[in-house]
């Protein structure tokens, strides 16, 4: 939006800018200020995508990519993207997913503006965190909790019909029951594979190094 420009553009004034690999990196002198990295996707967004799926479905692989992407979110408490009952945000955000204009091996999804969502207050993370469980025990029990249950909004059926709504919503296109199945698929798997990470440290040395990498290379 505007506001989100102005701050971008005022905060570009104390920044050094560096490229390598392709990415444009932007670290500011300021050491409380974000550090940004930005790589450009050749591809139209998909919440502009439509012609895309009238020429014909994406394949279950495409979906399974969007689960994988809700999976990340979550670890990250990204809510502007893709809906999950962890967040008040039921239409998602379709612009912040890329479909690439040239991809082989038919269409896939690449996620952009990747933000970390640091939660300070402890009541709210661990508000955060009960919720994380519950979406986790009863994607992996199946559909065990009755629709009346203050916790059904967590079931598997429900996270499927809310990808459903908003991709009618976003895009007037209807999915079928494989293409939420994948869906729910690429979330499982990636959960199982963030929680592998967490436990054998990789994930906190692999996010240390990228930040260190990121300032150094600035």
């Amino acid at each position: 939006g505007r506001w989100e420009h102005k701050e971008i553009i005022k905060a570009e004034t104390s920044c050094d800018f560096g490229e390598t690999g392709g990415l444009v990196m932007a670290a500011s002198h300021n050491p409380h200020v974000m550090i940004g990295v930005v790589d450009f996707v050749p591809g139209v967004r998909l919440d502009a995508a439509k012609q895309h799926f009238d020429e014909g479905p994406p394949s279950t692989q495409f979906f399974k990519q969007l689960g994988e992407l809700q999976a990340l979110d979550m670890l990250i408490n990204n809510m502007d993207r893709l809906p999950l009952p962890l967040w008040r945000n039921p239409r998602g955000n379709f612009g912040n997913m890329m479909v690439p204009t040239e991809s082989s091996g038919g269409k896939h999804v690449v996620g952009i503006d990747q933000q970390v969502f640091v939660i300070q207050d402890e009541r709210g993370m661990q508000s955060y965190l009960a919720g994380v469980e519950q979406l986790v025990q009863q994607l992996f029990a199946g559909d065990v909790v009755s629709e009346e249950d203050e916790s059904s909004k967590f079931r598997p059926r429900a996270l499927q019909q809310s990808l459903k709504d908003c991709f009618q919503l976003r895009l007037g296109v209807s999915l079928d029951e494989a293409s939420t199945t994948a869906a729910l698929k690429g979330l499982r798997e990636q959960i199982l594979n963030i929680a592998g990470c967490y436990t054998s440290g990789s994930l906190r040395a692999t996010t240390s190094a990228a930040s260190d990498g990121v300032r150094h290379q600035v």
